[in-house]
């Protein structure tokens, strides 16, 4: 009961810190964001132009995230020592095995932990700072036209995270 306290109250002071950094495009596990408003944005790029829809799937994307890599990203936004401690102490938790046992946790983080969709936002979000670089280098229409010509593709990049 303890752990789900601190991981609530450690999520409701970092969730607008790093809200405020995430890109528009990204619509998993993010308050007054659903999957409809996700689906208008791809049926907002189809009529804009775009004729291909791509789906993709992270497989066991809370399992695999490394721990040093997300807690280097933390700290970028977050300096509180004590703050950063708890977190780093979040993914190691371990994790109890159906015989009982207590197994280490060298990557991931706990799914169905109340922290746990945050910090696969926070790992993500560097996926989507990657595609919207990649779309602001081509964003006014004569770049997009140029890359195009030279065999490049444009895409947009929506997001979205469910549980299954």
């Amino acid at each position: 009961m303890t752990d789900r306290v601190v991981q609530a109250s450690l999520k409701l002071v970092l969730e607008p810190i790093f809200e405020t950094g995430f890109q528009s495009s990204s619509y998993g596990f993010r308050p007054r964001r659903r999957a409809q408003d996700a689906i208008e944005e791809i049926r907002k790029h189809a009529r804009e132009g775009y004729e291909w829809v791509f789906e993709g799937d992270i497989a066991a994307c809370f399992d695999e995230i490394d721990h040093t890599a997300l807690l280097g990203l933390v700290r970028r936004r977050v300096k509180d020592k004590r703050i950063l401690e708890l977190i780093k102490a979040f993914p190691h938790a371990g994790i109890l095995s159906e015989d009982g046992t207590d197994r280490d946790t060298q990557s991931g983080t706990p799914q169905g932990g109340i922290l746990s969709p945050l910090l696969a936002n926070i790992a993500l979000s560097e996926l989507d700072d990657y595609f919207h670089q990649l779309w602001e280098n081509h964003k006014n229409a004569t770049n997009r036209m140029r890359h195009r010509r030279r065999g490049g593709a444009t895409f947009r990049l929506t997001r979205y995270a469910d549980l299954c």
